[in-house]
């Protein structure tokens, strides 16, 4: 009944490394679509990988069951075939054990979606922090001729209904906190959706629309459990939905067991791409977090590119909604917002 572990493939590279192409991450929420183009020379076999996010799947249940992969060929090419295998790997992405077997190799000699399959392997000794290792293995044959391009092939990235890894390692318990109550869920979720929504205001004169706006922007999140019947925990999501009805705050985590919540250590100001935090041991490079201010409604979503130890952390980018003001020591508080 419980979903199980879904990834969809991405082009933006690993915070790892060790494939002779590309070293790119699998993504729970695609965040954008296209093509990965690969060049195989003649006569040979290349490895490529992708990995799973820090503290994904985030627990320590690796179980036997089938796995799925489904890649998108969008450019074919007879000459190559494509077999897909799983590793677990640790947090540093050094192997430990083999998750399934290398499939079968499917020769791409035309477009469309191949599907990959399998039963995974038993695993001992995996801890809460392992990855998922994808390989892509490529074997061009030693057909001759074909001129500049002989070795090209592509397949699709980003679209959550087609290009994904399916495992059966559960989802993660999630919990959400509201006015001092921490409200884990009895079990994971089989469901969880999330889809970015705004409301806009439109500036009418004579019956024409002469400029839309956005005012705000939001996430919808939809969930679904499985059945349950832990009638204590029914009663505390009633009164949770009493409140956050009323629109005031709380907060939801997808994983309990991944959670961050900080305050900065000095002042960031706004569009400042160092933001100063005493305790950097539960932030991971690469990942997304909100920072808001705890006496205002100003907030950002960052991605932290580099960690300074108990210093800082270093932002990706600056804000794409830039705030009013910068936020002050003391005043703001960085957690994972997905």
């Amino acid at each position: 009944m419980r979903q199980p572990w879904v990834w969809a493939w991405d082009d933006t590279p690993s915070d790892l490394s060790g494939g002779a192409n590309f070293t790119d991450r699998v993504l729970r929420y695609a965040e954008n679509q296209g093509d990965i183009q690969v060049d195989i020379p003649f006569n040979s076999t290349e490895a490529d990988y992708f990995f799973t996010p820090a503290n994904q799947p985030g627990n320590d249940d690796w179980p036997v069951g089938t796995w799925s992969a489904k890649v998108d060929v969008t450019l074919a090419n007879a000459r190559i075939s494509l077999a897909i295998g799983l590793a677990r790997v640790n947090g540093a992405g050094v192997f430990q054990q083999s998750y399934a077997a290398t499939s079968v190799a499917q020769v791409l000699s035309s477009t469309g979606i191949k599907t990959f399959s399998g039963p995974t392997l038993p695993q001992t000794g995996a801890a809460a922090g392992d990855r998922l290792r994808i390989l892509f293995e490529w074997t061009r044959d030693n057909s001759p001729g074909g001129g500049a391009g002989a070795g090209l092939v592509s397949f699709g990235f980003g679209d959550p209904a087609v290009d994904i890894l399916t495992v059966p390692i559960l989802m993660a318990n999630p919990r959400i906190v509201w006015n001092g109550v921490t409200l884990d869920f009895p079990g994971p979720l089989t469901g969880y959706g999330s889809r970015l929504s705004g409301d806009r205001g439109m500036d009418r004169s004579d019956g024409v629309v002469h400029a839309t706006s956005t005012r705000s922007s939001f996430r919808k999140v939809r969930m679904q459990l499985a059945p349950f019947q832990d009638i204590t925990f029914w009663e505390a999501l009633q009164a949770w939905w009493s409140w956050a009805v009323q629109g005031k705050q709380y907060s939801f985590a997808l994983d309990s067991a991944d959670v961050v919540d900080l305050l900065t250590s000095g002042a960031a100001a706004a569009g400042q791409k160092d933001i100063p935090i005493a305790s950097t041991a539960s932030i991971v490079a690469g990942r997304k977090y909100r920072i808001r201010s705890t006496t205002g409604h100003e907030e950002e979503v960052i991605q932290v590119d580099t960690i300074t130890l108990n210093t800082k952390v270093t932002c990706l980018r600056t804000s794409r909604t830039p705030t009013s003001r910068g936020i002050s020591s003391g005043a703001s508080t960085t957690t994972r917002s997905w």
